[in-house]
């Protein structure tokens, strides 16, 4: 149970990181190659991007500092050996966190869906995908549990 949380709340909170990063690539015009690239953001559409990103960065600091902490409250009473009722109702506030995060992420996909034209739009979920693989990559364990997470709710989706 507690890995599960760490591993959402990390892969939630890294969603967050390498979404902004990804987006405010694309949105600067990109790093290298740009003027090879097909579809470019105009002035008002990289203004737009860039509002939808500040308001991004300070909406998630302040929610991952209290899912940062509620985790540790959670890992506190485990050390502490609290009985199950307490472990029970602080695992669901993490998981109210988790699902504060998830949403943020999830309004700024659909504002920016909105904001940029659907290649743009296309080329920065590309690009998210691929930093999100880089990190598995680099984080051996985290990929692991991923992978079986995904594969099971996978099969789940096949039987059904």
């Amino acid at each position: 149970m507690k890995t599960r949380l760490a591993i959402a709340a990390a892969v939630v909170v890294l969603f967050g990181w390498t979404a902004a990063s990804a987006i405010a690539d694309d949105a600067a015009g990109g790093k290298a190659g740009a003027a090879a690239r097909v579809q470019r953001l105009t002035p008002a559409e990289r203004a737009a991007v860039k509002s939808l990103l500040e308001q991004f960065r300070a909406d998630m600091k302040p929610l991952r500092a209290e899912l940062r902490a509620e985790v540790q409250k959670l890992r506190d009473l485990r050390r502490s050996g609290a009985g199950s009722e307490a472990l029970k109702a602080q695992v669901a506030v993490v998981k109210g966190k988790a699902e504060a995060l998830k949403a943020r992420w999830l309004k700024l996909r659909d504002d920016l869906r909105a904001a940029v034209p659907p290649e743009v739009f296309e080329r920065i979920q590309k690009r998210f995908r691929q930093r999100f693989e880089q990190f598995l990559d680099n984080h051996p364990r985290l990929k692991e549990r991923w992978e079986r997470r995904h594969q099971r709710g996978a099969e789940g989706a096949a039987g059904q």
